[in-house]
């Protein structure tokens, strides 16, 4: 039996930074306080296409809300659907995130190459936007 091995490198700085002066836009249009970049990259030499990626997020208390997050394409410029799971809240009581999971898909990450993300989020109140329709 054959196992294969898959290797996919995700970069990114461990604390949260301030979001940038010139923040993505977002489909709410409401900037946020906080960022962090995600960087996919190949070393496999291998295309990969419609690819399924998880990351863990943790965030300092008061600094997240459920509503505020969202997570915008670098490289492509827009913001992109995504998924929470195993979502916990700071004192469980459902007003600030404490950590989750991001589930969202890549559509093209070429071989030897790289892509950028930013996950961004704020402490405020933010109405529930419906987020970015999937790519057909």
């Amino acid at each position: 039996m054959k196992h294969i091995l898959t290797l996919l490198m995700i970069t990114c700085p461990c604390l949260a930074s301030p979001a940038t002066a010139e923040s993505p836009k977002l489909a709410d249009g409401k900037g946020r306080q906080f960022s962090r970049d995600i960087r996919l990259t190949d070393v496999l030499n291998h295309k990969w296409v419609d690819e399924l990626v998880t990351y863990d997020l943790d965030f300092a208390a008061g600094q997240a809300t459920l509503d505020s997050i969202r997570l915008y394409d670098v490289d492509r410029g827009k913001e992109l659907p995504f998924q929470l799971s195993v979502v916990a809240f700071h004192g469980g009581e459902g007003e600030y995130v404490k950590s989750a999971v991001l589930a969202f898909f890549v559509d093209e990450l070429p071989a030897m190459g790289a892509r950028n993300y930013t996950v961004l989020w704020d402490p405020g109140a933010f109405a529930s936007a419906p987020q970015p329709a999937a790519a057909q």
